[in-house]
This record gives structure tokens, sequence and C-alpha cells, in this order.
């Protein structure tokens, strides 16, 4: 077989743009182009033999994918007109040039800080953040620059082979055993003209070196360098191919008696994957070929340019990065938000076990209950590795987070500066903060704690790179690493569960209907529900997604009840006979034109409903333990859901049963429900014969027959801190509403 899928977006961009808050409001003048072919050539054999009781099946799948790209999305500088890169990190309360408070005026309340400081960034044309890639091609250790305006082109190839075999054997007419072996192998996938680069060790290996390092009190993060890699030019590839997934399989099926069966099953199942690792990865982390140089979280109110025009990108803070034009190359120190690659990458997998009973009810009707299960391991999680260090001070055994979330507490309890308890951490790790008469312990709580209160890695940036005047620089970045200010990576670091019990009841076509129905009672269970192909298409590092990892050094914390979670599921489908016409219960003498006109009508039904679907909310102020990644918040107490365009039932008491996290704290992922799904539809058929053959067929159709709405919970606005007003508010539709159509069709 070969398939062949291609698409383009063609975008209207021309020029460098600048964009408001990373959304295009102006001229979409950030609309790039992209040109995508993905040909697929798949060989696929399979032979059965039978042999007395045994039935036995073996086969080979082989495919050969290449993803071709073209883009121009590297080619323009951009800018963004948005607070969130300012060095302390926000505007309101911070006694700026900007902030009313510091000139008399009432101050901005904390819970409208995130809204005031995006309203006045906007109004000002605060320029906080402006980036530029520079492209360059590999021949051979070296790097040439590609000529101005000419695309990137990749061309990503891998080949995938499976063979399997198993052995069907009846050992009684009423038992039957199978058991079966699968075998994958999926080669990594590589830049076919040798357009590829690597980190020049395992990045997932340099997390767990820096994370270990932080446990005993140690700074461990050398600078990451990048170099050829992939097997066009015989060099590593992105990651290791996995050469052992072997694949089990084992079910049994048994009919103790003639009216029922019972059967079960459990297999282990590999995923394809790694495509979209790559497009990632190439897309925006892959420094030498298109090395993005854009400014960290470095600028002032006060000296940050402002907006003069839609494609005017300022330069002078955009960082000068310079090539030596060969390979290795090494990113420069300006902590980047970007991506990088996990060379510690395997192929996930799930273990999938089921169990059934199958009954034959009187009449021809059936019952079926079954059990089903999936364990997910090595599953593909996004993660930020250059995340500040949890860093413990060797002298008093206390870590960040634990020193942190102590006077983050003190700032929520209302203490002022001379009732903080001095901490041996804040004063062996910071002892230069002391002074005017107060500790470091008194002096980082007053200074830096109470304004940066939910977003504590703000405070955390301020005092590593020397807030206070006589810190020598040896006690400098010692939490953030000076390249990466965050460096997302995929890794095989995710787990999920999942377990149902299914109700199934048929009734098989008797006196006109026919009819089915479903319920399923389940629970689903991960650290996190992205998809593979989130990334690529954020405009913004990490954007798209929902469910990053927020603390990487206790992973569990993400743990909660899957994106798309639902508790309770209800679905059923009928056909049914309309009793009308000859021989039929009404009007079975029926005339040859009556009887067109109402006999032999059908009437389809398709019903489904699900409880509520889970939704988080996200502590929008700040970040108190990921540089770049929002917490989710903590329920005080339990929250009342089930409201309509609201999904509050009482917004204010909700708003005071949430408080921010602690650093450390992921938060709450998923813990509360908003609607779940609902939808009729209904048709109403009829064939008319005209000849022996040739017939016309009417269809009349409604899809959401009651016009129900349901608002769907992943579009709630769930930020209590910074947009309080707006807090439990639904923003769009789950169904669609009422929608009919009628048809003809002419047969012959």
């Amino acid at each position: 077989g070969f398939i062949r899928q291609g698409y383009s977006n063609r975008g209207s961009t021309t020029s460098d743009f600048v964009t408001f808050g990373g959304i295009d409001t102006l001229a979409s003048t950030s609309n790039t182009s992209a040109i995508i072919s993905i040909p697929v050539h798949n060989v696929v054999d399979d032979l059965t033999w039978s042999k007395g009781a045994h039935t036995f099946q073996f086969g080979g799948n082989y495919r050969y994918i290449t993803d071709n790209r073209q883009v121009d999305a590297t080619l323009y500088k951009q800018a963004n007109v948005t607070p969130y890169y300012l060095t302390i990190g926000s505007i309101a309360g911070q006694g700026t040039s900007l902030d009313p408070g510091a000139f008399g005026y009432a101050p901005v309340g904390q819970n409208f800080y995130n809204a005031y400081n995006h309203a006045i960034s906007d109004i000002t044309g605060l320029i906080t953040h402006a980036s530029e890639y520079f492209n360059y091609r590999v021949t051979g250790s070296s790097l040439a620059p590609l000529p101005a305006g000419q695309w990137t082109k990749r061309s990503f190839v891998a080949s995938e082979a499976e063979f399997y075999g198993q052995d069907s054997w009846k050992v009684k007419p009423n038992f039957t055993v199978t058991v079966g072996l699968r075998y994958g192998l999926l080669q990594t996938p590589y830049e076919s003209h040798g357009q590829e680069v690597v980190p020049t060790f395992n990045l997932g290996k340099w997390f767990d070196n820096r994370a270990q390092g932080a446990a005993m009190g140690q700074t461990v993060q050398p600078d990451i360098s990048f170099a050829q890699g992939g097997k066009a030019n015989h060099q590593p590839g992105l990651w290791n191919m996995d050469k052992l997934d072997l694949a089990p399989r084992f079910s049994v099926a048994w009919s103790p008696i003639s009216k029922a069966s019972i059967r079960a099953g459990w297999g282990l199942y590999y995923d394809h994957f790694g495509q979209g690792v790559v497009n990632s990865f190439d897309a925006q982390g892959s420094f030498g070929l298109s090395s993005n140089a854009a400014n960290g979280v470095d600028q002032d109110v006060n000296t940050a340019p402002r907006f003069s025009s839609e494609t005017s990108v300022p330069t002078s803070i955009i960082p000068a990065i310079s090539s030596t034009g060969t390979l290795p190359t090494t990113p420069p120190a300006i902590q980047a938000l970007t991506w990088g690659i996990d060379g510690s990458l395997k192929t996930p997998y799930s273990q999938v076990f089921d169990f059934s009973v199958q009954y034959e009810l009187p009449k021809g009707n059936s019952l079926e209950v079954t059990y089903n299960g999936r364990l997910g391991r090595r599953l593909l999680q996004m993660r930020d590795i250059a995340t500040p260090l949890d860093l413990t001070d060797a002298k008093s055994g206390t870590d960040w987070f634990a020193a942190a979330s102590q006077l983050s507490k003190d700032v929520d309890a209302g203490l002022s500066i001379t009732q903080v308890t001095t901490n041996p951490y804040w004063e062996n790790m910071f002892p230069n903060a002391a002074g005017n008469g107060y500790s470091a312990t008194q002096n980082i709580y007053n200074d830096q704690f109470k304004a940066f209160r939910g977003n504590e890695t703000a405070a955390l940036y301020d005092l590593d790179l020397g807030y206070y005047g006589n810190t020598p620089v040896s006690q400098q970045f010692r939490f953030f690493d000076p390249q990466y200010a965050s460096l997302y990576v995929w890794s095989s670091v995710g787990t999920s569960s999942y377990h149902a019990l299914q109700l199934s009841f048929h009734h098989p076509m008797s006196h006109g209907l026919s009819a089915d129905m479903y319920y399923t009672f389940a629970k689903s269970i991960d650290l996190g529900s992205d998809a593979e192909r989130l990334a690529p298409s954020s405009s913004s590092v990490g954007g798209s997604a929902f469910s990053q990892i927020i603390n990487v050094y206790n992973i569990k914390g993400n743990r909660g009840v899957s994106d798309f979670n639902t508790k309770h599921a209800i679905t059923g489908n009928l056909l049914a006979l309309l009793p009308f016409g000859r021989g039929a219960a009404f009007l079975p003498n029926a005339s040859t034109l009556v009887d067109e006109l109402i006999g032999h009508w059908s009437l389809t039904g398709l019903t489904h409903w699900t409880s509520g679907l889970p939704f988080t909310t996200i502590d929008g102020l700040g970040w108190g333990t990921d540089w770049a990644d929002n917490s989710f918040d903590v329920a005080t107490k339990k929250i009342a859901t089930g409201g309509h365009t609201n999904v509050f039932k009482d917004q204010a008491a909700a708003l005071a049963s949430i408080r921010a996290p602690y650093p450390g704290e992921a938060g709450e992922r998923n813990s509360l429900n908003g609607m779940g799904y609902f939808s009729v539809d209904a048709g109403l058929t009829k064939v008319f014969k005209i000849k022996e053959k040739q017939d016309l067929k009417f269809a009349a159709e409604a899809f959401n027959v009651t016009n129900s709405v349901r608002f769907d919970p992943h579009s709630i606005v769930n930020d209590p801190f910074g947009s309080p007003t707006a807090f439990g508010r639904y923003t769009a539709l789950l169904t669609d509403g009422r929608r009919m159509q009628l048809s003809l069709r002419y047969a012959f």
C-alpha cells in the first residue's frame, strides 16, 4: 500500500511582526506558511495454517515513512507585547513606574494583578520579548548560513517493522486458548540529507545529574552543546532504538453452557511514536541549524522598548549569537525558553486485560458484562528539565521547596517582618541578605516573598542573580541554568491506569424493533493527557499543552484523573419499523396508494450521555514551582459545581475556597467537574420502489433533536487570581445546536 498525506498552510506573513500577549490582534501578520507531505509505503503479509485443533498465524508489516516539511516561520523576527518577560515578573504592586500604588493612587487589588499587567502592557506597548532565527546548513562539520529568504526544509525518514506469530488451539469444542508473540522494531527518525543536530550528551541524564547534585547541595549543570547527529551523518541519533520490544498475548474463550460464554485476555502493546517529538525539536530546539536568539526574563519596565508598528521588531533586546561556523556549537547563556530532546526515550507500552461474560436471554436478547483495564507505562510526558534546582542547604539539610513554602505560608498568615522566624536555609544560602537589623530570612520575606506570593520562582530569580548587591559571582546561578530558563522535552516518564465496568444489552430485530444499550462505569488516571503532536502547533514553548509536569522532582504530583475521564457513560441506539401499511398492525389492508404513502417507514435513534468532564484551575498570577508552567490551584474546602453558564453554583464561595499552591506543590489537577455530553439524534427514512431495479430513498435526519446545550469544561475561565470576575465562566460549547437535513437518493 502507498498513502500520501499532504497539506499546506499558506500564511500572509512576508515581514517581521509584533503581537500583543502572543495574540495577533492587528493585520494577521503572524500567519506563517508550512508545506507538509508524508508519504508512507506499507508492505503486509499474513499466513494462516490450520492443522488439527490448531490454527497458526504468522505475519509481518513493514512501513517506510517520510516526513517532508518546508516552513518560513524561521525567516522573520518577532516580538511580543507582554508583561511576562520583565525581570521582576510583574508590574502591579511592585512600585514600578506603571504601578499606580507607587504614586499615591489606590493600589491594584492583588486578585487583579494579572489583568492589570496585561492591560497596562498593551496600552503602553511594552515589548518585553523579541526573537530572531539564524538558519544554517550542515556541510560536513561546518555550518553554512542559508541564503536570505530561503525556507528551511527537512525530510525525516524512519522504517518500522513488526512480526508476529500465534496459535489458536481448540482444546475442546467449547474451550479455546490463543497465545501469540509480536515483535516490533521502530527506527529512530533521522534527517535524510544530514540536516540534523543532537545534544553532545544525553539530556535525560543531564537532568538526572542536576537533580541528584541538588539533593546533595551541589549545582551540577554543565553547558549543553550540539553536534552532528543521525544516520545520514553516521552519528548517534536523537535517541537509541529499542531492540527488544516483545509483546506477548494470551486469551481464552470458554462456553460452559450453550447460552453463556466467558472470555479473558491479556496483552502487551507498544505504541508507535517519534514523529511528533522530532518535529518539535527540529522546529524549536535545533540550535545550530535554526538557532533562536531570544531575550530571557530580563527586561525593565522603564527601559523596555515600546511598540511603534506591527512590523518593527526592536533588535536591541535580541542577544547576539556568534557562530564559529563549525560543529559542535554551544548556545549562549541567555536563559532561553525552548525545546530540547531527551536521549533516554523508550518505546511507550501498555498492558491491556479484559474479562467478559455473555449470556443469552429469552427471545434472542443478550447481556454482556465486561471488565477492561489498561496500564500505560513509559508514556511520553512533557517536562521542563531546566526548571530551577530544588537546591538543598548542605548545612541544615533543608531544601528550597521546604524553606520557600514556609515563607509563603507566613505571607498567607499575614505575618509582619518581625514575626517571621529565622530559618537556617536563608541564613546559610543567602547570608548577604541580612542587614538593617533584620536577619536574611526576614529581609527575603519582606523584599521578595510578600511581593511574589504565587510567583515564588520570580523571587528565586532575583536572589539567584544577586538581588542583594554584595552577592559574590560564585553564588549566582546556583538555582537557574545560565543557558535555559526552561528547556522542554518529551520524556518516557508518564504512567496511566484505566479501569472500566461495561454492561451491554442487545435486542435483535423482533416485531419491527432492534435496540442496543451500553453503560460504562470507568476511571482513567494519568500524569498528563497531552498528545505528542501538540508542541509544534504552539506559538510559545509548551503553550498548547494542558498538563506538563509541574514539579519535575516529584512527577507524581501531577497525578489526577485524565482530561477525558468520564465516570459514567450511556449510549443507546434503536431501529424501529413503523407499524403502518400492508401486513402491519395498523391499516394492514391499505390500498397501493395509501401503502405507498404510509407504509414501510423506519425510525432510527442514537443517544449519548456522559457525566461531567474534569477541569483544572490554575495559578494565573505566577509560577510558584516551575519558571514557565503555572501550577494548579489547591482547594481549601469542597467547591460546589453544577452551574449552567458558570460552572460554580456560588462563584464567590469558590473564589474564597482556593489558594495558590506553595513552592514544590503541583496543585490539584482535574479535581473539579464541569458539564458532560448529551445528544439525541434521530432519522426517518423510507424507500419508494419505482421499478424492480430502481428505487428512491427519502431521509429526514436531525442531530441534537432536543437542542440541548452543554458547555465545554476545557473552555472554562480557570484563573481565580488573574480573572476573578469571569472565573468559572464557560466560553465554548461542547455540543452543536440542532441540525436537520433532508435527502433523496435515486438508485438504479
